[in-house]
């Protein structure tokens, strides 16, 4: 059984090894979910310029095939009006587009950009970034750009697994050495005595 001396020692460096261990994960947790943003920045910021200049939802669109989002990691878009009717859409869920929670049209008009991570009824999550346009011709509304977030949540997983080894092997490292530092110390004494 571990002494309560040297118990009482080694937590110090068990809590300092969780705290930077748990900044570590943060971190880089946080690195994955932000750069999965980065390519709907773009496309949302050029989407919204056109739209901006007078081009109608559906030219914008002509392009884009269609994106069943449960299975695709493609980027999709989505263009509503003013008042969150969906003008048009790339992604498919099912039979029919996909809808958005109530309020993120509203607080993106607040925002003028919104970020958000998206989860759909069947538990898939995206990467969604959202814009509000006014266009020269008087209308205006929301350019929603989004991506799966599959592979950045198995990249997370993995950073988890990581994590939670070294995490052990640091609390079961640490131990044992202060365990031998308090035999040491022990035997010292007992020769020097």
């Amino acid at each position: 059984m571990i002494n309560q001396r040297v118990f009482v020692s080694w937590l110090p460096v068990a809590i300092a090894t969780t705290i930077i261990l748990g900044t570590v994960y943060a971190v880089v947790q946080q690195n994955y979910r932000q750069s999965a943003n980065d390519p709907q920045i773009q496309l949302v910021e050029d989407s919204a310029a056109a739209l901006s200049q007078g081009l109608p939802p559906e030219q914008l669109a002509s392009g884009a095939s269609n994106v069943d989002i449960t299975k695709s990691l493609a980027a999709f878009v989505m263009i509503f009006d003013d008042k969150g009717k969906t003008l048009v859409s790339s992604a498919v869920l099912g039979s029919s587009s996909p809808t958005l929670p109530v309020g993120v049209l509203d607080s993106t008009r607040n925002l003028n950009v919104n970020k958000i991570t998206w989860q759909i009824p069947s538990g898939q999550r995206f990467a969604a970034v959202i814009k509000h346009w006014n266009s020269t011709n008087g209308t205006s509304g929301f350019v929603l750009v989004a991506r799966s977030l599959r592979e950045i949540e198995e990249r997370e997983f993995q950073l988890e697994m990581i994590i939670a080894a070294a995490w052990i092997v640091a609390m079961v490292a640490t131990l044992i050495a202060e365990w031998l530092k308090f035999l040491y110390h022990k035997k010292y004494i007992l020769s020097h005595n």
